[in-house]
């Protein structure tokens, strides 16, 4: 907790809704406001899988997460009701909706990058040829998971949930987590802008491999999307940092795809037509792409905006 707790709510100069709702109505709120897009989502996902529609997918359930990890920790995920538990009857395919659209967002960023840099056709050709595969196993699986009754089984629970939780709240339990705090939702959901913030800043200081660095990128966008979601805020530095950082990771992918294409012209599993040459060369462009990101990252990430809020504390 922080020392907003200790503070009187009418010394905090903050949006009104966050003062005035408590925690559990705004989270109520903004499921709903999510929840509506993820109904006309569920729509899309009966057409055909074109990039446009998986980005616009990705993103919907993404700021799902932001506000449902929340929800998570506040008490919104049953693990008895219904069907054996939130994550039995909805959680595990909301999942891997989620996974195998992002397959084929990453697959999708690749082709366009390779394009974007005109890089070899053999590699290019490869790429739609793997986006194609890849379509059809995940329009197969959206298929098999139903996502508009997915979705509806969501809709339940959240009407259900929030009634129960309500009841709780009413009740004064001591033995629930929910009774841990009445708060109003600003002084609530500081302390998870704080535990965003101390995550990011961990990651920033000490990332150095892809990997490192692909964490910090789901650390700032979790906590990007936390001000988002919640507090209203946009802000370009995380904005910058989080494309900085995804345009790395799409170039690191990129570079896996030309080494496996060298692995294979190096056993001779490819055509005469391809040269390792014009691979080198591809392989030669993206390097010099990631070294000037890497470059651009540093001074960005040294003022990444920790301690911003809505508007600033009276003392």
């Amino acid at each position: 907790m922080t020392y907003l707790n200790s503070m009187p709510t009418e010394q905090i100069r903050a949006p009104e809704h966050l003062l005035s709702y408590s925690w559990l109505e705004l989270e109520k709120n903004q499921a709903l406001l999510v929840f509506s897009d993820l109904e006309e989502m569920a729509g899309e996902l009966d057409k055909k899988l074109n990039a446009g529609r998986v980005h616009q997918a990705r993103v919907i359930l993404r700021r799902w997460y932001s506000v449902w990890d929340i929800m998570a920790i506040d008490g919104w995920e049953a693990s008895g009701y219904p069907d054996g538990g939130f994550e039995l009857s909805i959680g595990a395919s909301l999942r891997k909706l989620n996974k195998c659209l992002g397959q084929m967002r990453d697959l999708d960023v690749s082709l366009e990058l390779a394009r974007e840099l005109k890089v070899s056709r053999r590699l290019i050709d490869r790429l739609k040829k793997k986006r194609k595969k890849l379509r059809q196993k995940t329009e197969a699986k959206i298929t098999e998971l139903k996502p508009a009754k997915l979705i509806e089984r969501l809709r339940n629970y959240l009407s259900d949930r929030s009634e129960h939780l309500q009841r709780l709240l009413k009740q004064q339990r001591t033995d629930s987590v929910l009774a841990a705090s009445n708060h109003c939702a600003y002084i609530h959901l500081d302390q998870f802008l704080l535990q965003a913030e101390h995550q990011t800043r961990l990651l920033s200081e000490n990332s150095k491999s892809n990997d490192e660095l692909h964490e910090l990128r789901l650390s700032i966008k979790r906590w990007r999307y936390l001000l988002s979601e919640f507090f209203g805020l946009t802000n370009l530095e995380l904005v910058r940092a989080q494309q900085i950082l995804g345009r790395i990771r799409d170039l690191n992918r990129l570079h896996e795809e030309v080494e496996a294409m060298r692995s294979k012209l190096r056993k001779g599993l490819t055509a005469d037509r391809l040269k390792a040459r014009d691979l080198g060369s591809d392989r030669k462009r993206i390097n010099a792409l990631l070294k000037e990101q890497y470059k651009t990252l540093e001074p960005i990430v040294q003022k990444l905006p920790f301690g911003l809020r809505p508007y600033l504390v009276s003392l």
